[in-house]
């Protein structure tokens, strides 16, 4: 665990023993609270309210940190933040599988390697054009797939971090919202693309990401 306490530092409870000694507490982190893994343990004051609220936001720290939202807010808002883009994500992908054929699901091109034609002259020296198909799922559905349990972990996160399942909704409401905008905007015949419209989108999300 990586937060500013030292106890938290550790998988161990780590709080002083009342017996006059030095030593402290070998119990692991959070033993007999629900913050299993973080804190204080139950005989150390684990479960008072006090413990249990730093240890929400020591979780939520976390969350943030290894699914990688904004540091410079509150972490459940930077979780909902989170959410909102990964709704974005996950209705891009969808919109792409819904735009393959059924037997592309399961069966199509997954490997290309570029190098010599067959007609090139010194061709025992190269590396010929190979194209590889097989049955496995396309890749736009395995990103789908991907980016769905992204945003269910982006959630839990966000919840448990304190904020509400009806903030939890809007995010990724409004993800979807944005996204259906900005096609709408994009199909418009006075708009000009360069290049594939999804592309453009995920370059708006990932830059709004980084702001």
């Amino acid at each position: 665990m990586t937060t500013g306490n030292s106890r938290e530092r550790h998988d161990r409870c780590g709080s002083r023993l009342h017996d006059g000694s030095d030593q402290t507490c070998e119990l692991p982190a959070g033993w007999g609270t629900e913050h299993v893994g973080i804190g204080a343990c139950r005989k150390h004051g684990g479960n008072m309210a006090n413990h249990r609220k730093h240890a929400v936001k020591v979780q939520a720290q976390m969350d943030v940190a290894r699914l990688g939202a904004r540091r410079d807010i509150h972490p459940a808002e930077a979780l909902l933040e989170a959410v909102q883009f990964k709704a974005g994500e996950v209705a891009v992908w969808r919109h792409k599988v819904s735009q393959l054929e059924e037997s592309e699901l399961t069966w199509g091109v997954t490997k290309k390697i570029h190098g010599l034609d067959p007609g090139d002259e010194d061709r025992e020296a190269g590396i010929f054009n190979t194209t590889t198909e097989e049955a496995k799922p396309h890749i736009f559905l395995a990103q789908l797939h991907e980016n769905e349990k992204a945003l269910v972990e982006f959630s839990t996160a966000a919840i448990r971090a304190g904020a509400e399942m009806v903030l939890v909704r809007a995010a990724e409401n409004w993800g979807n919202v944005w996204l259906d905008a900005m096609r709408a905007m994009l199909a418009d015949p006075r708009v000009t693309v360069v290049g594939n419209p999804d592309d453009v989108l995920f370059d708006a999300l990932k830059a709004l990401r980084e702001k």
